[in-house]
């Protein structure tokens, strides 16, 4: 398969994902976004032309959009990341394993044979249940006693069940991509990039595995 890759330099972040959102908006996509002192998803969305970032209620007083310093919101088909730099804007760049050349400013990138393998990240806490009104349509809670509490928007379909009872666990899947590096005289494979996929549960990550698309022997890591 291709890896491709775009960049723009100054750009904020809600513009860097608005100028994507025909890859990352049209199936829900999730933000993995970090400021100085608290790291934590949020759903992202369209509504009325304008990029919004909407994390649980629960969160709210820990969030300050302008003190996002690194952003990576990703679906399945695409992964985009923002690293701020001075004052409020930042660098984007847009990895898909489709043609993205009409996005963003200039090519970062490109691996017209790269392989890849699939593999899942667990995160900290087990299901736990939420009084009502303190998530988001299609949200979950995971709780541990060392930490405390963490809401993730899975499944975002609020048709779908969400994990909520103790022992029942929500994963990261991750695609790590392998190729030989322009750069380098050997002909030596190594990861060029790896790109976030998708929330899953426990059931979901098994028949990932049965079908072939995820390794299930590979020990998952910890996100803390």
């Amino acid at each position: 398969m291709a890896l491709y890759g775009r960049a723009t330099d100054g750009i904020d972040l809600l513009a860097a994902i608005k100028q994507c959102k025909d890859l990352l908006l049209k199936t829900p996509s999730t933000a993995l976004l970090y400021t100085p002192d608290w790291c934590g998803f949020a759903q992202v969305d369209l509504k009325n032309g304008s990029v919004e970032l909407t994390v649980s209620p629960h969160e709210q007083d820990r969030y300050d959009r302008e003190a996002i310093f690194e952003a990576r919101i990703f679906n399945a088909q695409a992964e985009l990341r923002w690293l701020k730099q001075w004052p409020n804007k930042g660098r984007a760049a847009l990895i898909a394993e489709e043609d993205v050349s009409g996005y963003l400013a200039v090519a970062a990138g490109t691996f017209p044979d790269a392989e890849s393998y699939d593999h899942p990240f667990l995160l900290w806490g087990e299901g736990a249940a939420a009084k009502p009104n303190e998530l988001l349509p299609g949200w979950s809670r995971l709780a541990t006693a060392r930490i405390g509490t963490m809401d993730v928007p899975y499944p975002l379909d609020p048709k779908r069940p969400t994990v909520s009872v103790p022992n029942e666990r929500i994963y990261l899947i991750a695609r790590e991509y392998l190729a030989v590096p322009d750069d380098d005289e050997h002909g030596n494979v190594s990861v060029v990039d790896e790109r976030l996929m998708k929330l899953v549960d426990e059931q979901e990550l098994s028949r990932m595995g049965k079908a072939g698309e995820i390794e299930l022997g590979v020990l998952a890591e910890r996100v803390d």
